[in-house]
């Protein structure tokens, strides 16, 4: 008789919640390995309370999503870069991911502003072993993604995140 296991994701922010994946099961157990800019996440999110944005990780500085409060916070959101580069002998592999930071306050100067400190700050920046580029010169307002609720500003500022795999 052979044991079936399902599909584990481990949480790629904080790497304590586990999630059990809809799906297949597999004769042997397999974790799904958090993606290597999972740690940049998180080392963004402590840079970004030490400049003083925010006052914790989970309260108001956030990963993938905004909750409804409060609504003076950060989130940053993590997305796909360019395919891998640097195999076959021409160098450690470089894994190229994206990063979007939003500034979200009940007022637009504020929101603005923070935006724009946070992408002078990053922009060129070594990070725990990872070089961070900012990927546009301005923050965006992104007012209409707040459900529209007037009063709620959101601005946004990408970047582009280089990190050597080691071999």
């Amino acid at each position: 008789m052979v044991k079936k296991y399902a599909l584990i994701d481990i949480d790629a922010v904080d790497g304590r919640q586990l999630t059990i994946v809809e799906g297949p099961t597999y004769p042997e157990p397999v974790v799904i390995v958090p993606p290597p800019t999972a740690s940049i996440v998180r080392d963004i999110a402590n840079a970004m309370i030490s400049a003083g944005w925010g006052t914790a990780f989970g309260t108001n500085i956030f990963a993938q999503d905004f909750p409804p409060t409060p609504l003076i916070a950060y989130s940053i959101f993590q997305y796909s870069g360019k395919s891998p580069e640097g195999f076959m002998g021409s160098g450690p592999p470089i894994d190229w991911s994206g990063i979007q930071i939003q500034a979200r306050d009940t007022n637009k100067e504020r929101a603005s502003t923070h935006a724009e400190e946070i992408r002078q700050a990053f922009d060129d920046l070594d990070l725990s072993g990872s070089w961070v580029q900012a990927s546009r010169s301005t923050p965006i307002e992104l007012t209409s993604l707040d459900d529209g609720r007037a009063g709620v500003y959101r601005f946004s500022v990408d970047f582009t995140v280089a990190i050597e795999r080691s071999v």
